[in-house]
């Protein structure tokens, strides 16, 4: 741990594009370790890593994770689904499921 490299509240902050307040939060709360330097904190590289890992989201289908590569093809096949589907003026009937539908009232 020598080597390491660290940063501090602000530049993790920054770096995640939260609030400091939600970093020292974080701190307090034990879920990211932290150096206490008196009136400040160092954060090292590798822990800012292990918190990353730890809170990451996979996306699961039918109980099984998915890889990255395979969110990717959702979210094309998502996109494109969206885009396929547009919806039409307000009051000129609505689209679901690709279909168009009467007009609402």
């Amino acid at each position: 741990m020598p080597h390491e490299q660290y940063q501090t509240v602000r530049e993790v902050a920054d770096r995640l594009k939260v609030a400091e307040a939600t970093v020292r939060h974080w701190i307090k709360t034990g879920d990211l370790r932290a150096i206490d330097l008196g009136k400040s904190w160092r954060i090292a590289d590798s822990d800012l890593e292990e918190f990353l890992q730890r809170h990451q989201t996979t996306l699961k289908r039918h109980g099984t994770s998915l890889s990255s590569a395979s969110c990717s093809v959702l979210r094309a096949e998502t996109a494109a689904a969206m885009t396929s589907r547009r919806c039409p003026v307000r009051g000129s009937g609505a689209w679901r499921h690709g279909q168009p539908t009467e007009p609402a009232g």
